[in-house]
């Protein structure tokens, strides 16, 4: 079937259609709305998000925003928020939306199965072109980290003009490389953002040093801790049933996931798992399974057979927070897991050769062991016998205490409205 055509002889992809329907009004999800003056006047906020990690990080920020965008009067009403999903993690990321309730006001289609960096990127950058030029009153655009997701709409934004502000800004290992290829996207993210929301003293001080303004770098702490203290807060009971026959037991947490890790570390790192767990019987090593194909075939093909190793789907948020608040030990390559964990004072073995949050070194939570099972055995026998305890450099985690989202969002508004 051929391509639809739109006004003026353009034909249109149909995985674009949709996006297309949105274009009538940045506030409504009706195709049939009819576009009105205010609407193309009104200034709007783009956030983006496309993976779980994003989504944990930039809920508090859209929460806040359409609780203060609803809070306008009708005569008042100047600006609107517009969330924006990518799908970059659809399977994994939807149940992340819904239980943050931040339901997309629209959403990309950038994924396909077995596609390279190069084709992801290819496909993303079509789209958000499309999407910014359906948004003529954009006036900030919000990313977070440093997937994909966030570079290319960064660099989207910059093409349409349109200020960026970046969320978690500063984070920065000493190898390009590593992660990969999250390492390049955030410095690239860097040098084109308007606003550089700092998590920590560090990252501020890492901006600083790369000759960023002082004025454009705000020290927010990480809404990422937000989203945990939120959650934290909720009675709940774990919606899988293998988890809630495990409450005050003996519960090691673990992910491995990273690009970098694949293959030969990935193995490294699963035979060390085994050799733990059948040492410590007592424990249950909980590791829930990527859905990267690569990931799950080392995962599952190696430890499937280990009696007290329960592989799981990825977790729901709440399943993964009731996880690691209960476990003694926590093992992953995740770089939010380390912010996490800090606030949740649990010990941390980083199965990577460089981390971005060396405040967590500094800390006392986290420890880099690489992917060497030697190295990784002893210091997890080394907490699972009690023979080291954290020592905390202070009584406060250096991540967060909950109220991130509203000092990006205090610090936004301030600047569009002005």
């Amino acid at each position: 079937m051929d391509p639809p055509v739109f006004a003026g002889g353009l034909r249109i992809a149909p995985e674009f259609v949709r996006l297309f329907f949105y274009c009538a009004d940045a506030g409504s999800r009706d195709s049939s709305a009819t576009p009105t003056r205010q609407s193309f006047c009104m200034k709007t906020i783009l956030v983006f998000a496309g993976t779980r990690p994003e989504i944990i990080k930039m809920a508090p920020i859209v929460r806040e925003l359409r609780a203060r965008q609803r809070s306008q009067t009708a005569r008042k009403k100047t600006w609107s928020a517009h969330f924006c999903f990518s799908g970059q993690h659809y399977e994994l990321a939807v149940p992340f939306l819904k239980y943050f309730d931040t339901k997309p006001d629209s959403h990309l289609n950038v994924m396909e199965s077995g596609q390279s960096l190069g084709q992801l990127r290819s496909r993303a950058t079509a789209q958000l072109d499309a999407f910014f030029k359906c948004r003529p009153g954009a006036c900030a655009a919000l990313v977070q980290g440093d997937t994909t997701t966030a570079f290319v709409a960064a660099l989207s934004a910059f093409d349409h003009k349109v200020p960026i502000g970046h969320v978690e800004a500063g984070l920065r290992t000493s190898d390009i490389t590593e992660p990969f290829p999250e390492e390049l996207n955030r410095r690239l993210i860097t040098r084109i953002a308007k606003w550089h929301y700092a998590p920590t003293e560090r990252a501020r001080q890492v901006l600083l040093t790369e000759k960023v303004a002082p004025e454009s770098i705000i020290l927010t702490r990480n809404t990422g801790i937000d989203s945990l203290l939120w959650a934290s807060n909720q009675s709940y009971e774990p919606a899988l049933k293998d988890l809630a026959t495990l409450d005050g037991k003996r519960l090691v947490l673990v992910t491995a996931h990273r690009r970098e890790s694949i293959g030969a570390p990935l193995k490294r790192i699963a035979s060390a798992l085994v050799k733990l767990a059948r040492e410590f019987r007592d424990a249950t090593f909980i590791l829930p399974v990527h859905k990267n194909p690569q990931v799950a075939r080392i995962i599952r093909g190696d430890l499937a057979r280990t009696r007290n190793i329960l592989l799981t789907e990825p977790l729901e948020y709440p399943d993964f927070v009731w996880a690691m608040k209960r476990a003694e030990l926590i093992i992953t390559d995740s770089g939010g897991i380390q912010e996490e964990a800090a606030s949740l004072k649990k010990p941390v073995l980083v199965v990577r050769n460089e981390t971005e949050r060396t405040e967590a070194i500094d800390y006392g939570t986290s420890f880099l062991v690489g992917s060497d099972p030697n190295r990784l055995i002893i210091m997890a026998k080394e907490f699972l016998t009690g023979q080291r305890k954290l020592a905390l450099k202070s009584a406060v985690s250096p991540f967060g205490d909950g109220a991130a989202a509203r000092r990006i969002v205090d610090h936004l508004l301030a600047h569009i409205l002005s």
